[in-house]
């Protein structure tokens, strides 16, 4: 499962040959109407955190003149210029009242001044132009002389665009340069200048000197020169959630779509294991190496085999995969469907980071009551969704700790009187993160607490009040409002004590699974098993759902993993019922444990059928009349 995401913005960087009197390769940067504001609204929105600077950048009122772009990854510079050239591009048609058009190219390809096109340079390229006249030194009875070179009669096509944006860019390895600002300086006419710095491999590194320190000073030193705004590009992973949403959206432009369950993040950490530094282009020939010949437009974990060729056959360990991910993707890649309820997770983290931002500030803040209610049926991971809210909270340093707490309501009541309140306020102090699972317990029978209950909800008031703005405590159970009201056990909890209702801050609803998502998640505990389904399960799998929701029992999530754990059972018959034990075991390959067959989820099906019709007692038929 993967989020849905909008067309990916990626800069659009093209080359063609300008010809005429002085034919020369143009090297440009197209700001199509996709950037601008829109475009990094889209690009933040798809997991592009490392252009939080451009971001900040862009919120300013002032349009700068120099623009420093520092980056670990030169498509990444290119983007974060491509997004600042759009949005000031269309600052200034709102400044100007005019129609930014397309000048395009005339038939004869003479360069035409237009904001959509921005000259990409080379320092080097810029410096042996500009600097028409270089003092060169050598020694004579010591003494120097100096010696003049000038350039040739050659005029680049940039020379043309004055005034219009430009971006000129520089290695590392070039910063220090004695000539860099004096070059730099014959584009102060140009109405934006983006220096864009690239960390790359080649060049001179000194490894026995502070190269990071020099560069960072020469950096500063521009800075300082042209009063430059500064944007960094902080290195990130190459299997962040910006790049997933890149190598999906590059399977969608070739027509095609992932399969279900398909594990982007292990294929990604593999190209990556080929190239630290990959990029959209590297991500584009292994799409395209696994496409050729393909019938039917499924691209699934076996098309992408020849992987092994690169990498070899062991794979990232999944469980290091699932410790670099944030709580954040967590809940956004590995919970099926609870598109609302993820929402309300980010608002509510959201909310709680934007008053912070206040206290900071020194604004006055009232704070966020950080007390949630979460409604559904059995199996709909709410206390899956509760603790990983709490990681969340505490990764952004949002709580004090993380230590998590999921008691029953019941286990707050205590042995004798005077034992519920201890009970309930050692809960508080020992826990950062608070769940009280079947809430409605504490209510007692029909809504009419005994003096135990009394005893914890009242002492669960006094610690709502003492700690609602630094835990994270949520109450959760069966109910909402698609259950009917005698069900509706939670909405008993909260009548119960007027002071419980109060101090609710937010309420989750749950909905129950639909067959399509059963079929995900059982798929899911498939893969996070190692095993590998046959094509062609998802139509049985999902016809045994399609039944199981419309029944009372429904248990929602929890049967997709006994459906699992059944399939598993008849891997097992199948792989050692012709064994004898012992020493035979030896001979079970690595893929024969591994790999399911369409009969053994058939044979699953059919066991689990026959399970739910014992459970379900006979059914007596009524005689007319009768």
């Amino acid at each position: 499962m993967g989020r849905r995401i909008g067309k990916l913005i990626r800069p659009e960087l093209k080359q063609t040959m300008m010809r005429g009197e002085c034919p020369q390769q143009v090297r440009y940067l197209y700001i199509s109407d996709r950037f601008g504001k829109r475009g990094l609204r889209q690009v933040l929105k798809d997991g592009g955190e490392q252009f939080q600077d451009t971001a900040a950048l862009a919120e300013k009122k002032q349009t700068p003149h120099f623009i420093t772009v520092t980056a670990d990854k030169e498509e990444e510079g290119y983007l974060a210029v491509s997004l600042l050239a759009g949005i000031y591009g269309e600052r200034n048609m709102e400044e100007l009242g005019e129609d930014n058009g397309d000048a395009g190219f005339g038939r004869d390809c003479e360069w035409e001044d237009s904001s959509l096109r921005i000259p990409v340079i080379n320092y080097a390229e810029a410096s042996s132009y500009f600097v028409k006249e270089q003092d060169t030194f050598f020694p004579f009875e010591n003494t120097f002389q100096a010696g003049r070179q000038t350039n040739s009669d050659y005029v680049p096509y940039w020379t043309a665009q004055s005034t219009m944006p430009v971006c000129i860019r520089i290695n590392y390895s070039e910063l220090g340069n004695v000539s860099m600002a004096d070059t730099l300086k014959s584009f102060e006419d140009n109405r934006q200048v983006y220096l864009l710095i690239v960390k790359t491999k080649g060049g001179w590194r000194g490894s026995d000197f502070l190269w990071e320190d020099i560069t960072q000073d020469s950096i500063n030193e521009l800075v300082l020169t042209f009063t430059a705004e500064e944007v960094c590009i902080p290195k990130k992973r190459s299997v962040s959630q910006y790049y997933e949403n890149v190598w999906r959206q590059m399977v969608r432009e070739h027509g095609y779509r992932l399969g279900r369950g398909f594990r982007a993040q292990l294929l990604l950490q593999d190209i990556e294991k080929m190239n630290q530094d990959f990029s959209y282009g590297q991500l584009e020939k292994i799409l395209r190496y696994a496409i050729r010949g393909k019938e039917g437009t499924v691209l699934t974990e076996t098309d992408f085999s020849f992987m092994e060729r690169f990498v070899g056959k062991s794979r990232v360990a999944e469980k290091e995969a699932d410790e670099t991910r944030s709580a954040l993707r967590r809940l956004r890649e590995d919970l099926v469907g609870l598109e609302q309820v993820k929402e309300q997770v980010e608002e509510t983290v959201q909310i709680l980071k934007f008053n912070r931002i206040r206290q900071k500030m020194g604004v006055e803040t009232k704070g966020y009551h950080n007390v949630h209610m979460m409604l559904g049926a059995p199996g709909t991971a709410k206390t899956t969704v509760a603790r990983i809210m709490g990681e969340i909270m505490a990764e952004e340093e949002l709580l004090p700790g993380r230590q998590f707490a999921c008691v029953n309501g019941a286990e707050l009541k205590g042995m004798y009187v005077g034992h519920s309140a201890p009970k309930t306020k050692a809960l508080f102090e020992d826990n950062d993160i608070i769940v009280i699972d079947e809430a409605y317990s504490l209510a007692g029978n029909e809504g009419e607490p005994d003096s135990f209950s009394r005893e914890a909800v009242a002492q669960l008031v006094i610690e709502l009040e003492e700690h609602a703005m630094d835990k994270l405590v949520i109450f959760a159970g069966y109910g909402g409002s698609d259950v009917e009201e005698k069900h509706n056990k939670m909405k008993e909890f909260i009548d119960c004590n007027p002071g419980i209702k109060s101090r609710i801050n937010s309420t989750f609803h749950f909905k129950s699974y639909c067959a399509r998502e059963m079929t995900e998640i059982f798929s899911k505990h498939a893969q996070l098993n190692q095993y590998l389904l046959p094509e062609g399960y998802e139509e049985m799998v999902e016809a045994y759902f399609e039944k199981r929701t419309q029944d009372d029992n429904f248990g929602n999530g929890r049967e997709a993993r006994a459906l699992f754990e059944k399939v598993t059972v008849q891997m097992a018959k199948r792989v050692l019922g012709g064994l004898g034990g012992g020493e035979d075991e030896k001979a079970v390959a690595e893929t024969e444990v591994k790999q399911c067959f369409l009969e053994d989820i058939r044979t699953a099906l059919e066991r689990a059928e026959y399970e739910n019709r014992q459970t379900e007692g006979k059914k007596v038929r009524r005689a007319i009349g009768f």
